[in-house]
């Protein structure tokens, strides 16, 4: 994609107002997306897609399409999911209006509660 494009996506995005909370957690596999106006209501009804990948795997980058768990929270599993730095980059129509996002976001590992000896 050419940078004028992108740069017009990016500026119509913003100009939404919307905004996104990620939650990215390698223990549960999943992406978890809550979209939201710009006074902070949930939005539902939006198709989410998302391309992401961990930054040391840029190679094995995943599509995903999200499903609505609940008012304005989408979900899709991630089958590679691992502890670290992943890039995600959403792309979410509702009606006419198309929203893009890039973030870099951090997915903690696995927690394992380990036994002591007495």
């Amino acid at each position: 994609m050419d940078w004028e494009r992108r740069q017009a996506q990016l500026a119509a995005s913003e100009a939404l107002g919307w905004s996104t909370q990620l939650d990215l957690n390698a223990s549960s596999k999943s992406l978890n997306v809550t979209l939201t106006d710009n006074f902070g209501r949930t939005l539902e009804g939006a198709a989410v897609r998302a391309t992401i990948f961990h930054h040391a795997r840029r190679s094995q980058a995943q599509e995903l399409l999200l499903q609505p768990t609940e008012q304005g929270r989408y979900r899709a599993l991630v089958s590679n999911a691992r502890e670290g730095q992943w890039q995600v980059r959403l792309r979410i129509q509702r009606g006419p209006d198309l929203y893009f996002q890039t973030q870099d976001i951090y997915a903690p590992g696995v927690s394992v509660a380990h036994g002591g000896m007495p």
